[in-house]
C-alpha cells in the first residue's frame, strides 16, 4: 500500500483523510476474458480500523494458516486464528506503534514460533511482537527505522541463520536493514539510500549466490524497480535499476518460468498492470512483460491457484473492488486472467495467499479499506465433483407387488465401491423405508421395492450417492401400485416401477428406464421411451416396446409383442412367440 505525505503524528481521522486522497483515479482497461480458476464468494471477517496489510502464518501452531492484519488508523494488529475450515472469527487485537502500514511473519527469536514485525508509518519504528505459542503477542519491542516506514520484509541477510528485517521507508527514500542478534533484538541498523519513493520491498536470491537480495519499488516519477545485491554480510552496495511502464506499488518474488531462478512481479496502480521480470540467472531482468489487471492494483502475491506446478499471480484491485487471478502458462505468460469481486463496499489494499481450508488449493485473503474487514476467498478450482447415480436398464418383477431395478453409480475421484447410496420414500404407507433394499457394492447396484399389498397409489423413492465429501443430485423413482380392477396407469418422465396387480390393465411407462409388472389379467404394457423391462405375468398380454433397448417377458398366457426389434437392442425370454 502506498502512502505519500503522511508524517508523524498524523493518526486517526487525519491519516484516513490523507490515505483516501492518495487513491487517485487511474484509467481503466478492458478485462481479458479467461477461465480455468474458480473461487467461492468472499466471506468477510471484521478487523480494526483501516486495515492496510494482511500476512499469513500458523500463529498458534495448529497447522492451520492464520492471518495478521495491520490496522492503520487503529494502531493495532489483528490476529485472526483459523478454525481449520477457512473461518476466522477468533480475533485478538494487539497494540503496536502509530499507523501500522505493514505486517510480516517470521521466527524472530529462534524459539520455533512465528513472530510478527509491523512497520509503523507515523512513528518511524518497527514493532516486533513475540509469540507465546498460542497466538498471543503481548511481548513487544519497538526499533527505530527511517522516515515513514511503509513495508517490512523478512530475510536472513547476513546468513547467520537468524531472520533479519528490511524496511522500505517511503518518507526518506531509504531501506533500513536490521540484523537480528539471535534473540529478536535489532539494534544493528543500516540505512540504504535508494532515492525516489521506496514503497515496497521483497526478498529473493536473484543472482543465485546463496545470499538473499532485495527488490525495492520506486513510485516516484522515476518509476523504477531497484534490485540490490547482497554481499553476503548484509551489505547491498551493488544495485541494478529496472525501468517500469508505470509506478510500481508492490513487488513479489516467484519462479514464473519454472527454471529454478527467482523472478519478479510488480503491481502498478496507474497501469493498471502487473509487470513480470524474468531473471536470466545472474540477476539480470531485461525480459519484462506487462499484463492487464483490475483498476488500481495495490498489492500482488504468488500462488499456484490451478495446481499445475506453475506460479500464478493475484492482485488486490482497490478501485475495482476485486482481485485479479492471472494463471501462468508455464513460461511466464499471464494472459489467462479472471477477476473476482471482493464486495461492493470493500476496496482491497493488500492481498495474501494461503491454504485456509486445508484442501490443497491456495486461497486468497484481502485487507479492505473501507470496509474494515478481511475477505477470504476459498479456491474451488478443480474441486471434487459430486458422484452420480442413474437408473440403468434391466430389472425384474418379483411378485405382483414387488420388483427390483438396476442402478449405476460413479465418481471421478473415488472408487465405486467407496460410494454410499441412500434412499427414502415419500409415502411410508405404500412403500415404507423398511420395504426398500439396496444391493451391490461396486458400480452396479440394485434397488428392490415391495409395496404394501393392501395399498394403492404412488410413492416417490429418492436416491442419492455420497463420496464422503459431496452428495449427488437426487434421482427420483416413481412407484405406482394399481387397484385390483381394470384401469389405465400412466407413468412419468422419471424412471417408474408400476405394479398393475389384478385386472385387465393398460400400463404405459412413458420416459425413463421403467419396470412394468402386469400381474393377473390381460394386460397391455407399453414401454414408450427408455430401456424398459416388461413382465406380462399371468393373462393374455400385449407388450409394446417402442424406442429403446427393451426386455419382453410375456409370462403365462398367450402373449404377443409389437416393436420387438433386435436392431434396437430388444430382447425377450422366449415367452413371446
Amino acid at each position: 500500500m502506498l502512502r505519500k505525505g503522511l508524517g508523524c503524528g498524523m493518526v486517526g481521522g487525519a491519516a484516513s483523510a490523507v490515505l483516501a486522497g492518495l487513491l487517485a483515479v487511474v484509467p481503466s482497461v478492458a478485462m481479458a476474458q479467461a477461465g480455468g480458476v474458480t473461487f467461492n464468494p468472499p466471506t468477510d471477517f471484521p478487523v480494526g480500523l483501516t486495515p492496510a496489510s494482511v500476512a499469513v502464518g500458523d500463529l498458534n501452531g495448529d497447522n492451520h494458516p492464520d492471518l495478521a492484519v495491520a490496522n492503520f488508523d487503529a494502531g493495532t494488529v489483528s490476529v485472526l486464528l483459523n478454525d481449520g475450515f477457512g473461518g476466522f472469527i477468533n480475533r485478538t487485537d494487539f497494540h503496536v506503534g502509530a499507523c501500522p502500514a505493514s505486517a510480516a511473519v517470521g521466527d524472530l527469536n529462534g524459539d520455533g514460533r512465528p513472530d510478527l514485525a509491523v512497520a509503523n508509518f507515523c512513528e518511524n519504528t518497527v514493532s516486533v511482537l513475540f509469540n507465546d505459542g498460542s497466538g498471543d503477542f503481548a511481548n513487544r519491542t519497538d526499533w527505530l527505522v527511517g522516515f515513514a516506514p511503509n513495508l517490512v520484509a523478512v530475510g536472513d541477510f547476513n546468513t547467520d541463520g537468524n531472520p533479519d528485517l528490511a524496511v522500505a521507508n517511503l518518507g526518506d527514500h531509504t531501506v533500513s536493514v536490521l540484523l537480528n542478534d539471535g534473540s529478536g533484538g535489532f539494534a544493528n541498523h543500516t540505512v540504504l539510500l535508494i532515492g525516489g519513493s521506496t514503497a515496497s520491498v521483497a526478498v529473493g536470491d536473484f543472482n543465485t549466490d546463496g545470499s538473499p537480495d532485495l527488490a525495492v519499488t520506486d513510485t516516484s516519477t522515476n518509476r523504477k524497480l531497484r534490485v540490490l545485491f547482497n554481499d553476503g554480510s548484509g551489505g547491498f552496495a551493488n544495485r541494478t535499476d529496472l525501468s517500469m511502464p508505470a509506478a510500481p506499488n508492490s513487488v513479489t518474488v516467484g519462479d514464473f518460468n519454472t527454471d529454478g531462478i527467482s523472478d519478479l512481479a510488480t503491481a502498478n496502480a496507474d497501469g493498471p498492470t502487473v509487470s513480470v521480470f524474468l531473471n536470466d540467472g545472474s540477476g539480470g531482468f531485461a525480459n519484462r512483460t506487462d499484463w492487464s489487471v483490475g483498476l488500481s492494483p495495490r498489492s500482488v502475491a504468488v500462488g499456484d491457484f490451478n495446481t499445475d506446478g506453475s506460479s500464478d499471480l493475484t492482485t488486490a484491485n482497490n478501485f475495482a473492488h476485486s482481485v485479479s487471478v492471472l494463471l501462468n502458462d508455464g513460461s511466464g505468460g499471464f494472459a489467462n486472467r479472471t477477476d473476482f469481486t471482493v464486495g461492493a463496499v470493500a476496496q482491497p489494499l493488500s492481498v495474501a495467499v494461503g491454504d485456509f481450508n486445508n484442501d490443497g488449493r491456495p486461497d486468497v485473503a484481502t485487507a479492505n479499506t473501507p470496509g474494515n474487514s478481511v475477505s477470504v476467498l476459498l479456491n474451488t478450482t478443480g474441486s471434487n465433483a459430486p458422484p452420480t447415480i442413474t437408473v440403468a436398464a434391466g430389472g425384474r418383477c418379483v411378485t405382483g407387488t414387488s420388483g427390483s431395478i438396476n442402478l449405476r453409480v460413479g465418481d471421478a475421484e473415488s472408487p465405486a465401491g467407496d460410494l454410499v447410496v441412500t434412499v427414502t420414500s415419500s409415502n411410508q404407507v405404500l412403500v415404507p423405508d423398511a420395504n426398500i433394499t439396496l444391493g451391490g457394492s461396486g458400480a452396479d447396484r440394485t434397488l428392490s421395492v415391495a409395496t404394501v399389498a393392501s395399498q394403492t397409489g404412488s410413492a416417490v423413492v429418492t436416491l442419492q450417492v455420497n463420496d464422503g465429501t459431496n452428495t449427488s443430485a437426487p434421482v427420483n423413482v416413481n412407484v405406482i401400485a394399481g387397484r385390483p380392477q381394470a384401469e389405465k396407469i400412466g407413468g412419468t418422465a422419471h424412471p417408474d416401477m408400476i405394479f398393475g396387480k389384478n385386472g385387465d390393465d393398460t400400463i404405459g411407462g412413458r420416459d425413463g428406464n421403467d419396470l412394468l409388472c402386469g400381474g393377473n389379467g390381460n394386460e397391455s404394457l407399453g414401454g414408450n421411451g427408455g430401456d424398459d423391462t416388461m413382465y406380462g405375468a399371468n393373462g393374455d398380454d400385449m407388450l409394446f416396446g417402442d424406442a429403446g433397448a427393451d426386455y419382453f417377458s410375456g409370462g403365462n398366457g398367450t402373449d404377443a409383442a409389437e416393436d420387438l426389434n433386435a436392431a434396437e437392442g430388444d430382447t425377450h425370454d422366449g415367452t413371446i412367440p
